[in-house]
């Protein structure tokens, strides 16, 4: 997919057929584009974000290169999303499978009981994981979730803007 050779993935949620028409499927595209993403924007209506490889390669190139190198991730973010596709990219450009946790649940998000273990799971060298404010203030009430978070060399924080204090305590912990 980030050679450019291969035919546009389509990144859906489980069961987002509806979206289907949003996105697009089964109209011609560009060449270049690999991934059509969902996104509302902010109209709030279903539309498929068409991203070229070159775009998603330049995107986790210019991270890995803000973050000090290319590392193992911790895939937290449901991989038809930008954030946790870029997750997939990004481990991908490293050479390395990241560590998944289960965030089939989008209500109930992930366990942060399950954070000590998966990043253990990373094993040495850079470790990083991307989140949403939510996820990493529901983490930040756990001792040894923070702990797990502590111990990873970043975690990126997106989805929209962090409360001040879910910042602070980040910074604390």
């Amino acid at each position: 997919m980030l050679d450019g050779r291969d035919p546009a993935l389509v990144a859906l949620a489980p069961g987002s057929d509806a979206l289907a028409a949003g996105l697009r499927v089964g109209e011609p595209i560009d060449d270049d584009v690999a991934v059509v993403v969902t996104t509302s924007g902010t109209t709030g209506t279903p539309k498929g974000a068409l991203l070229s490889a070159a775009a998603l390669t330049a995107s986790a190139t210019a991270t890995h290169d803000r973050l000090g190198g290319p590392g193992s991730w911790l895939l937290a973010l449901p991989p038809h999303h930008i954030a946790g596709l870029q997750v997939l990219v990004r481990s991908a450009l490293a050479g390395s499978t990241p560590v998944e946790l289960d965030v089939t649940n989008p209500s109930k998000g992930f366990d942060i009981g399950e954070l000590p273990g998966a990043t253990a799971r990373l094993g040495p060298g850079r470790r990083y994981t991307s989140l949403v404010a939510a996820q990493l203030a529901k983490a930040l009430t756990d001792p040894g979730a923070a702990a797990a978070l502590a111990e990873l060399d970043a975690v990126l924080l997106g989805g929209g803007p962090a409360p001040r204090g879910v910042l602070d305590a980040a910074a604390a912990a």
